[in-house]
């Protein structure tokens, strides 16, 4: 399966005009660094070139895991905690500790942890003020 999106995805490159054009470029440009810096500068950038390429086409291709990857990747970067980890005490519906159900229960505040200037806020304020006037 695999091999075949590959040939389909090498078959859309070379009936595209603008794609075809742009890595007919790159390679081109990918040349004249391997000639007057080094080949293996040429390599990295040819290689992150195509990386680019898969990246885009997972993107296109796989939405809900690619999603579902940086969902994660970013709750390790930020130290963030899952859903199964936040949810510590039982659930108020069915009183069980791993409940998968009810989980909505403990996102239902999405607004709780946001920090509002004094500025907002009080232009906010102002704002409905007038309208209820």
């Amino acid at each position: 399966m695999l091999t075949s999106d590959i040939f389909q995805m090498i078959n859309l490159v070379s009936n595209d005009r603008l794609i075809k054009s742009s890595a007919i470029f790159i390679t081109l440009f990918v040349v004249l660094i391997g000639i007057f810096v080094g080949y293996i500068s040429a390599i990295f950038v040819y290689t992150c070139y195509i990386l680019g390429y898969i990246t885009a086409w997972s993107f296109v291709k796989y939405p809900n895991k690619v999603t579902e990857g940086l969902q994660r990747l970013l709750s390790f970067y930020r130290g963030g905690i899952s859903i199964k980890n936040s949810l510590k005490h039982s659930c108020s519906i069915c009183d069980d500790l791993s409940c998968k159900r009810h989980q909505q229960n403990s996102t239902v505040t999405p607004w709780k942890h946001i920090q509002i200037s004094k500025e907002l806020n009080d232009s906010v304020e102002r704002f409905y003020n007038r309208i209820i006037e």
